[in-house]
């Protein structure tokens, strides 16, 4: 009898443990308003007698003070500047000395700690509020040698470093790629893995065409960190759907919303053309664009007073049916609930 009880309760425990995550699925309009946020220049930093230029803006963090860190990837400097809008200093330079990076294209920046996050080689470079360095360290996996890494997101949120990196292992030529999304121990070892995205890329060609319609990343934007210390992603391209993962890599949470995935418009056609064309433009491989985005853009956390929001940028963003709105942006509480989308109003493009 005894054995018996003991055989249920493993049984009980693999079909408990085997129980699909808790789903939360959302109709087509929030429970709550919609609301208006009308732009204002507060101020504005350019070239006019102000003695730099801006190359490539690859990142950009305000951090808990108000300042405002500014990433130009051409020069691999960071540009910081006060809330008003004023020059503090300048971090960081090209190079391959102490304190310098030649592929920096993440900030992550918290309470006195800078670190720029470099793609190849993979690591984190590390300066004190002097803009002195104080040590990098390379990203790598405790347990391997042999792997080339390239990182190539990362973020820096409640003392917790997150980071999207392809694995490459090589026998002459590329033999396979792997992508994770993963913790970052201070001495740059990896773990615990939230994602793994397994062998093989479907950023690359399909039959000899690159096609807009399987090429998605979800590393690109498409996730972010909470103050719980979950990971937010959206994995799929056709499904609206956002997953919650915990340390251990388990789906904490599902997340969906009803979403009809309205057809491109013609700008919307030639936007996505022009941008995949640029990707492509040193192949000769034909292109081909789907007739719907991906149904999640852009995805991250909004820290505000009130509280912690999921903002997503869904695929039909850019068709707002009222007038002088650019974008609308879906709103979710920390707990899945879809509660508010937010017009972006002015006079821009």
């Amino acid at each position: 009898m005894k054995k018996l009880i003991c055989a249920l309760a493993l049984l009980y425990t693999a079909f408990a443990g085997a129980a699909a995550p808790p789903r939360i699925d959302n109709g087509p309009v929030p429970t709550r308003t919609i609301r208006n946020w009308h732009l204002k220049e507060t101020w504005r930093a350019g070239p006019e007698g102000e003695g730099y230029l801006f190359g490539r803006i690859a990142d950009v963090v305000r951090d808990k003070a108000g300042q405002i860190y500014v990433l130009d990837y051409q020069q691999q400097e960071t540009y910081v500047f006060d809330p008003s809008g004023k020059l503090v200093q300048v971090l960081g330079r090209k190079g391959e000395g102490p304190g310098e990076t030649t592929m920096a294209s993440n900030l992550l920046v918290g309470p006195d700690h800078f670190g720029l996050l470099n793609r190849f080689p993979a690591e984190v470079v590390r300066l004190d509020s002097a803009g002195d360095p104080v040590g990098s360290v390379s990203l790598h996996f405790p347990d391997q040698q042999d792997s080339f890494l390239g990182c190539w997101y990362g973020r820096y949120r409640h003392g917790k470093v997150v980071v999207g990196f392809t694995d490459s292992r090589f026998d002459g030529k590329i033999k396979s790629t792997h992508d994770y999304l993963a913790g970052c121990a201070p001495d740059g070892s990896l773990g615990p893995i939230y994602v793994d995205f397994g062998e093989g890329n479907p950023r690359e060609s399909r039959d000899g065409v690159a096609d807009e319609g399987v090429f998605y990343e979800p590393l690109a934007g498409r996730w972010d960190l909470d103050e719980r210390g979950r990971v937010w992603i959206a994995p799929y391209r056709d499904q609206y759907l956002l997953q919650v993962r915990d340390d251990s890599g388990a789906v904490e949470m599902e997340v969906t919303r009803a979403y009809g995935r309205p057809t491109r418009t013609e700008a919307e056609l030639r936007r996505a053309r022009a941008s995949f064309e640029h990707r492509w433009s040193r192949t000769d491989l034909p292109v081909k664009i789907a007739d719907h985005a991906p149904c999640v853009e852009k995805l991250w956390i909004m820290e505000n007073p009130w509280g912690s929001e999921v903002w997503v940028q869904p695929g039909n963003a850019l068709q707002s049916p009222e007038p002088g709105v650019m974008i609308r942006y879906d709103v979710f509480s920390l707990d899945g609930a879809f509660t508010h989308q937010v017009d972006i109003v002015g006079d821009a493009d």
